[in-house]
């Protein structure tokens, strides 16, 4: 995918040519985008899309474990920060507030994600958003400009959410 050059969408998983750090587009005008990275909330404001390119957004799984710096809790509540898989096939986390290095078996682990809703639009089209908890119900109607959605899951848990911006719910009443 890194063949495309500056045809940029809102949504598309790029990464600077000189880096590995994925980011997510989130404004285009004319050859210059703005980005946010997927695992800070760093940003780039109005950098030169010839300065980017396209991330493929289905990595093989095992690249994408060696490159995620997901955060994780433990059974014991505690946080690490994905470092490697080791050769048992447990995840070797960075704990924070200073706990070392430590391996967990995967299937113990929660990764810690922002709340995460889906929306079914009328067109057919489902789509993941991050928002608030609690801000939205299921079966909730959402106007997002020319489009019409219902909320049809909650927590939906989705990694490649991007942010609901100028969405208006529209107050429905039961007959």
């Amino acid at each position: 995918m890194s063949g495309r050059s500056h045809d940029f969408q809102v949504g598309d998983i790029v990464k600077l040519r000189s880096s590995t750090s994925h980011q997510r587009v989130t404004t285009v005008k004319n050859h210059v985008i703005s980005t946010q990275y997927l695992n800070t909330h760093h940003t780039y404001q109005n950098r030169a899309a010839v300065h980017f390119e396209h991330v493929d957004p289905n990595p093989q799984k095992e690249e994408n474990i060696m490159t995620n710096t997901a955060l994780f809790e433990t059974p014991e509540g505690t946080y690490g920060t994905l470092l490697t898989k080791d050769s048992q096939g447990n995840y070797v986390l960075e704990m924070k507030g200073g706990g070392g290095v430590q391996a967990f078996d995967p299937k113990k682990l929660t990764e810690v994600m922002p709340y995460t809703i889906q929306i079914e639009w009328n067109s057919g089209k489902s789509e993941h958003f991050e928002v608030p908890k609690d801000k939205l119900k299921k079966g909730d109607l959402l106007v997002h400009g020319t489009r019409i959605g219902i909320v049809a899951h909650l927590d939906s848990k989705c990694k490649s959410a991007g942010p609901l911006t100028d969405a208006r719910v529209v107050p429905t009443q039961k007959l």
